[in-house]
Formats: structure tokens, sequence, C-alpha cells
């Protein structure tokens, strides 16, 4: 093998050295990119955390304002009075008919036809002329 003249072995020196540095500097490139990518996520999993701590605070009120409805007289007088038929002493209540019989203001479930359990002549009935 041919011996190499010093200025050669500077050359090819500078060329390994010029080599490594470009490793290095791709290296570093990717690790920067690899954490900056990592931030990214974070920031919207904390985007996140703070939308949904939002919701559970506004979801909490909501509940707690059902809660003191609930346990409130005025509830339980509406409960006493539409499920009941409770009234207070000197108090007349008038129940006013429709066209159909139903009592209007009544808050009770009507004993309505499931529609869709219905076959497909009685559906055409019910929905052009209101024969159930």
């Amino acid at each position: 093998m041919a011996r190499l003249s010093r200025k050669q072995r500077q050359q090819m020196g500078f060329r390994i050295l010029i080599a490594a540095l470009v490793v290095v500097a791709v290296y570093e490139v990717f690790a920067f990119a690899d954490k900056v990518y990592k931030e990214y996520q974070i920031n919207l999993q904390i985007e996140e955390a703070k939308e949904q701590k939002t919701f559970l605070a506004k979801n909490n009120t909501e509940k707690q304002n059902k809660i003191l409805y609930y346990e409130s007289d005025e509830y339980k007088e509406k409960v006493a009075k539409s499920s009941l038929n409770l009234h207070r002493p000197g108090e007349i209540v008038i129940n006013i008919k429709d066209e159909q019989g139903n009592f209007l203001g009544d808050n009770r479930p009507s004993a309505e036809i499931d529609v869709e359990k219905l076959p497909n002549p009685k559906k055409w009935l019910v929905y052009f002329f209101g024969i159930q």
C-alpha cells in the first residue's frame, strides 16, 4: 500500500472531521425535532385537560343546581300537585280538557301507543287521520 503524504493525511483527517460533524449535526436536528414534537403533544394534552376541566366544572354546577331545585319546596309542591293531585287548602283547581279528552297542563304520562311498533297500514292511519 502506498504511503500517503502529509497533505493527503491532513485532507483525509479534515474530511473525516467534516463527516463526523455532519453526523453530529443531523443527530442534533433530529433530537431537537423529537423534543419539539413531544412538547407539542404535551401541549395538546394540556389543552384537552383544560377543556375537560371546564366541561366537568360546568356539568358539576348544573348538577348542583338540579340538586338544590329538587330539594326545594317549590319542586316538592309541583310534584305533589302534578303526580298526587294534591292542592293547598283553599286552592281551587281547574282542569281543562282538549279535543282528545286530555287535560291541558297535565304532566302525567299519557297512554299513547308507540307508533314504531304498529304495522305499516296502521302507521299510515295515524299519520293521515290521527286514528290510533
